[in-house]
């Protein structure tokens, strides 16, 4: 091979952007902000609004990152903890709460016969749009806020938000 030429195989590798503990808290809080100006939006009405959605879901995703982060004394996302690092994890919240051994699952979703959207790929389906079952996105949705007034609640003692 030329060595001016790259190498396909290792373009094929993403390098992960590394995150520092403080970054990641400091998304988490940022991100509870932009979420409280939609806590009073009824879930109905929430289910027309993707982004709304995708807030709420990276919020969680940074809330759990950042408490697991706490929790397992990580300063960056690169550091390993038992065989596992946060990059590692990914968008799947179900395989974080469990990690952190909270009490919560996120179900997959499903419209007529379509294969299922698990959990790690609902920020997909909310940032394309796609057309879910209304009952089974608006418990998704709940319990998503339950695990954010966890969170919430766990950092800082906060009040919690209803829908």
């Amino acid at each position: 091979m030329d060595p001016n030429q790259t190498n396909p195989q290792k373009e094929k590798k993403s390098k992960r952007i590394i995150i520092t503990r403080k970054e990641m808290d400091s998304a988490f809080r940022s991100h509870v902000k932009t979420w409280e100006e939609a806590r009073n939006v009824p879930f109905e009405k929430l289910k027309q609004n993707h982004c709304r959605k995708m807030i709420l879901f990276y919020t969680v995703e940074c809330g759990l990152k950042a408490y697991f982060m706490s929790k397992k004394n990580l300063e960056s996302t690169e550091m390993e903890t038992d065989s596992t690092t946060i990059s590692g994890l990914g968008h799947n919240l179900n395989k974080i709460l469990v990690q952190l051994k909270m009490n919560f699952e996120i179900p997959p979703i499903t419209k007529n016969t379509d294969k299922p959207v698990e959990c790690l790929h609902l920020h997909q389906a909310w940032r394309y749009g796609k057309d879910l079952d209304a009952g089974q996105e608006i418990e998704c949705l709940k319990k998503l806020v339950n695990i954010l007034n966890e969170l919430v609640n766990r950092f800082n003692g906060g009040s919690e938000w209803k829908n």
